[in-house]
């Protein structure tokens, strides 16, 4: 029998960020474990596809080609393989309709929009849903959609936390502040100096810039960095970060999942507008405090919120209500349905 191979595809660059990226890299994870196979990352090439290249395989040890979609020479180099995962705004259905021409095998599609990609045989919507709707599974023409926070995939180290019991600091000292892969020099003061003028206690931060961010940390208040003890973290993991803070400032993207699987109370600065929605998903089910748009988010506002997580009992229960929404076992969830479309598609045969 032919080696397992499976191929991810996703968006990666400052402009889409990390969040498609760290998706699949949790599932990667989790498909190299039960098939015990190859797992292979497809990227785009750029003037950034070195570093893009250092990125995946120092988070996830996948091997990286460079693949140009549109060019049906990239398509005749790839090897056989039997799984194709996508994680992309930029594919289009149509686009899905052309490389159903190339790649005979299955095809599994993460679209938070549900924008109609047909030729998939899997489809995952794993946003959360509003109060009272439950995680559901759509079966149509021969095509599975799998919708809701139950089929979010987390690695599974967030999983084991996860289940395992987490007891809250009474008084708020630790402050992570993560908002994305290139976070904004001027948006980061702001947080600071709310933080320095909303609590009369003795500070400590820790400010994730990751992989994209350009900024020195020079460049930063250095008063107020001094003031709250801040600790510049140049990385993309943030789960030893998140269990070490009481509250953190995060992004409208991938993080919201992690901080609310490891009951992070949590902020949430959406960085870009399209997030809108997903965020209020999750402001439904009061599992965090939305602070608005990053870059014209209230100064006022900020401060009653933070005045408000300072209570104790506020961030036990949005704790207790996080970690019962995401558990991060997705994949667990969507195996089944995986197996069941790999032997009917006889994947055995490959690309």
């Amino acid at each position: 029998m032919a080696k397992f191979r499976a191929y991810f595809y996703c968006d990666l660059s400052k402009n889409t960020g990390l969040g498609h990226f760290r998706r699949l890299s949790f599932i990667t994870e989790h498909v190299r474990r039960q098939f015990r196979g190859e797992c292979i990352f497809l990227v785009e090439p750029s003037k950034g596809f070195a570093s893009h290249q250092r990125l995946i395989f120092q988070e996830t040890k996948c091997r990286v080609i460079s693949f140009e979609s549109r060019k049906q020479n990239s398509w005749k180099r790839l090897k056989p393989a039997q799984l194709l995962i996508i994680d992309s705004y930029l594919i289009s259905p149509l686009d899905l309709k052309t490389w159903r021409k190339f790649f005979k095998s299955t095809f599994v599609v993460i679209d938070d929009l549900e924008r109609g990609f047909n030729n998939a045989d899997i489809v995952i919507s794993p946003n959360v849903l509003q109060p009272g709707s439950a995680p559901s599974v759509q079966k149509k023409n021969g095509q599975v959609i799998l919708r809701g926070e139950k089929y979010f995939t987390l690695n599974q180290t967030c999983v084991s936390h996860n289940r395992s019991k987490r007891k809250l600091r009474s008084q708020l000292r630790n402050i992570l502040v993560s908002i994305g892969g290139n976070p904004k020099k001027d948006v980061i003061d702001k947080i600071l100096r709310n933080l320095k003028r909303s609590s009369k206690n003795k500070l400590n931060c820790r400010i994730m810039l990751g992989p994209f961010g350009s900024a020195p940390a020079s460049s930063f208040n250095q008063k107020l960095i001094t003031e709250l003890h801040c600790q510049f973290i140049r990385n993309m993991s943030n789960i030893k970060q998140l269990l070490w803070a009481d509250i953190a400032v995060i992004s409208g993207g991938v993080t919201k999942y992690e901080t609310t699987a490891l009951g992070t109370p949590c902020f949430i600065l959406t960085q870009h507008r399209a997030q809108i929605p997903f965020v209020r998903s999750f402001m439904s089910r009061k599992t965090a405090i939305s602070m608005g748009i990053a870059d014209i988010f209230s100064e006022h506002s900020f401060q009653k919120k933070f005045s408000y997580m300072n209570q104790y009992r506020i961030r036990r229960d949005l704790s207790k209500r996080s970690k019962r929404l995401i558990d991060g076992r997705g994949f667990e969830r969507i195996l089944p349905w995986l197996r069941i479309c790999l032997r009917k598609n006889k994947a055995e045969k490959g690309v």
